[in-house]
């Protein structure tokens, strides 16, 4: 399974040359103070969320890569 990340990139004709790839989590784990617990959750219910008791929330909305299809999804949701 392809993991979603923040890409810079070169589009050339017909095909995508990747320079560099940052993974947000990896990014945000190398640059804040260690000393919090980071927590991370691909698809948290309202039960992981209610028994961590959070002081702060970073989220992550984005959609798979795509190539030569109609583009953006008009749809994206939060359920």
């Amino acid at each position: 399974m392809a993991s979603l990340s923040t890409h810079w990139w070169i589009i050339a004709y017909d095909q995508v040359s990747w320079i560099a790839s940052t993974m947000i989590l990896t990014t945000i784990r190398n640059t804040v103070d260690p000393t919090p617990e980071i927590g991370y959750s691909r698809e948290p219910n309202t039960e992981y969320v209610k028994s961590n008791n959070f002081g702060y929330a970073i989220i992550v909305v984005g959609e798979l890569p795509y190539s030569k299809t109609f583009g953006d999804s008009l749809n994206l949701t939060i359920p």
